[in-house]
């Protein structure tokens, strides 16, 4: 990867200790939070559908990334969204575990498959 696209860049232990501590924050606020409340910048959303997004959405699906590192992830299967809070957690808790362990066993400098149109940021680290 070419220095001009990461000098800038922090450890990548700030960044898996950003995850770690805002996805804290987030499941102790949603576990105590009304489930049918609705989400300030995303009215459409209830409380549950903003754990399910965070848990089931995404980091499950950047855990599986990790993982299978595709050149695009058409292999991936959407978890199916289980119906109570405590579930939900369970799904978010398991994500956050996966995710975080695939991070930090992967060398950020490796191949991964992103969105970004920059094929320099297809890496774990980005």
């Amino acid at each position: 990867m070419r220095a001009d696209v990461t000098e800038h860049w922090l450890a990548p232990e700030v960044y898996l200790e950003a995850i770690a501590r805002e996805t804290a924050r987030l499941r102790e606020c949603l576990e105590v939070a009304d489930p049918g409340a609705r989400v300030p910048t995303c009215p459409q959303w209830s409380g549950d559908d903003l754990l399910w997004h965070l848990g089931g959405d995404v980091q499950h699906f950047w855990a599986w990334v990790i993982a299978h590192r595709p050149e695009a992830p058409e292999a991936y299967v959407e978890p199916t969204r289980p119906h109570s809070r405590d579930e939900l957690l369970a799904v978010l808790d398991q994500a956050h575990e996966d995710l975080l362990l695939r991070l930090r066993n992967a060398d950020p400098a490796e191949a991964a498959w992103s969105w970004a149109s920059d094929p320099r940021l297809h890496t774990v680290g980005f």
